[in-house]
């Protein structure tokens, strides 16, 4: 094995210069036309005295360190390749005895160029280091207060994916080991809620937090793992004694909702309502709401794949309406129009419907402000082969829907369940991706807020990066500029607000919070009912 294949070692501790094997090591692989390789451009971060390691890489050196081989490598692949300088190594030594004067120059022997010198290839090494150290500061801080949770959920839902494994976090590893089978038969298993939890040793009794049902949703990511309801995607939170309906995540899943995703949503929900309003899941309706998702163009994959869940799992809880009402206030009159006639869709998919289905359509009828007379005419609309009938609850033997008046000379009152046309019911669902288009538009302006809130201190940070507020590093500082731009913030909107910095919500959260306490003794920004509410005072406080 040549010298310049060899690996290099880490010396305990820094010194004030980098270690002389270091260096020529590293000249030795420039003047091979040899990359700088991973593990070398470890070293030299580690020792180079110019390069500073703040609190998160001494607190958490092994994380530090795999972190930092896989930014490395997503960068550079097979290794940094830099062009040979001119300048030499030339060793010093300066001797303990006073009589010898200065430093004394010690030959090597052979000329070997010094590539430490160069200021390109170190500012390449600091950015991938900081960013490495940007992750790991959430984590760091948290088990910096909480010294005996560095495995508790808490602590690995801060965590980077890439330095996530099982042998590090057997919590995950045992968790995943026990998850697995229940894929071997569907692509959504239920699983209860409380065995999730017994994996971290937390014992949840009476009632799920907010905070707590987010940190599961996190900690389960980091085995490419989704759950459903996911309270940043739904707002609902899972009971202690619910199931949660699990799947697979893939690469590219977001964490947090688009504005598609969120109108489909709100038809698949209110659409589950409707299903199960009678007792009963039936496979037409079912085969309706999946012709929604996965006919919906704007969808991808991942977010296909999130409705499913979700569907699933409104089929087997009745959550009833809360949290519907601020959505549904916010619709325009064509949007509720368009919507109920999707209800009016789902309800009529299986031929037949029960009073149970007439009443969940006049409740949702009046929560959107439509007039119920227009369910039974619209009902007729549908049936084009013949009428729709409607039965009582829990009964097979049904009746039909009255004519209209108009039509009850010219037609029949049929006493049989009659199947709907095919080829008339896939129009009409094709049409709900008209209504999910349509519905978009009122998440859409939610999401033009938050863009719009954050682009003034996007480009105040790019402008000039080294102001930064609070002694925040500037991913913090820009996120919590942006939060003083309104008083009150949803979960989604603050994860919106996150992810343009490259931050996790909970732990930039926990660092701004962090800050203002050193600074003011109080948060700054808490969690309030459904939403999260800034201390303005706080936030001057900050800013002073």
């Amino acid at each position: 094995m040549s010298s310049t294949d060899q690996l290099p070692r880490l010396y305990e501790g820094r010194s004030y210069e980098m270690p002389l094997q270091l260096k020529v090591g590293l000249g030795r692989l420039v003047q091979a036309h040899k990359p700088i390789s991973t593990e070398w451009a470890l070293a030299w971060v580690m020792h180079d005295p110019e390069i500073s390691l703040r609190t998160p890489a001494q607190r958490c050196p092994k994380l530090f360190t795999t972190l930092f081989r896989h930014l490395y490598a997503e960068r550079f692949g097979d290794g940094m390749i830099i062009k040979p300088n001119k300048t030499k190594i030339t060793p010093t030594y300066r001797p303990a005895s006073p009589g010898f004067a200065g430093l004394i120059t010690i030959p090597i022997g052979h000329s070997i160029i010094d590539i430490t010198v160069l200021k390109r290839p170190r500012n390449a090494l600091i950015e991938i280091a900081n960013e490495a150290m940007n992750q790991l500061d959430a984590y760091s801080r948290h088990i910096g207060r909480n010294d005996d949770s560095k495995t508790s959920l808490h602590a690995i839902a801060l965590l980077p994916d890439a330095v996530v494994t099982g042998d590090a976090f057997p919590a995950l590893k045992h968790l995943n080991a026990a998850v697995k089978p229940c894929f071997a038969e569907t692509d959504f298993p239920a699983v209860p809620v409380r065995l999730l939890f017994k994996h971290f040793g937390m014992e949840i009794e009476e009632k799920l937090a907010k905070k707590e049902a987010v940190l599961l949703a996190q900690a389960l990511e980091k085995i490419d793992i989704g759950l459903s309801p996911d309270t940043r995607f739904s707002g609902i939170k899972p009971k202690p004694t619910d199931d949660v309906v699990l799947f697979r995540l893939s690469e590219d899943a977001p964490t947090a909702p688009s504005s598609t995703y969120q109108a489909t949503a709100l038809l698949i929900r209110l659409s589950c309502m409707v299903s199960i309003a009678d007792g009963e899941i039936a496979p037409d309706e079912c085969r309706a709401m999946d012709t929604l998702i996965d006919g919906h163009e704007a969808l991808n994959h991942a977010e296909r794949t999130r409705l499913h869940a979700y569907k699933n799992w409104l089929l087997t809880h009745e959550e009833g309406s809360a949290g519907l009402k601020a959505q549904l206030d916010a619709l325009t009159a064509a949007q509720t129009q368009a919507l109920g006639e999707h209800l009016i869709t789902i309800a009529a998919a299986d031929g037949r419907i029960d009073r149970d289905e007439i009443q969940m359509l006049e409740k949702l009828y009046k929560k959107l402000g439509l007039d119920a007379a227009q369910i039974l005419p619209a009902l007729h609309s549908r049936a084009t082969s013949g009428p729709v009938s409607v039965r009582e609850a829990k009964e097979e033997k049904g009746f039909a829907i009255p004519q209209p008046p108009e039509q009850q000379n010219d037609r029949p009152i049929r006493t049989t369940v009659q199947e709907l046309d095919q080829a008339a019911l896939e129009k009409k669902l094709a049409d709900t991706e008209r209504v999910s288009a349509l519905l978009t538009g009122i998440f859409a302006e939610a999401e033009d807020d938050v863009t719009s809130a954050r682009a003034a201190p996007d480009s105040a940070l790019n402008s000039q990066v080294a102001e930064t507020i609070a002694d925040l590093d500037p991913a913090h500082s820009a996120m919590l500029s942006a939060l003083g731009t309104q008083e009150a913030w949803s979960r989604s909107e603050l994860e919106t607000l996150a992810q343009a910095q490259g931050l996790l919500l909970d732990g930039a959260l926990d660092t701004i919070n962090e800050a203002a306490f050193e600074q003011c003794d109080a948060p700054c920004i808490e969690e309030d009912d459904d939403g999260y509410k800034l201390d303005r005072e706080i936030y001057e406080e900050l800013l002073a």
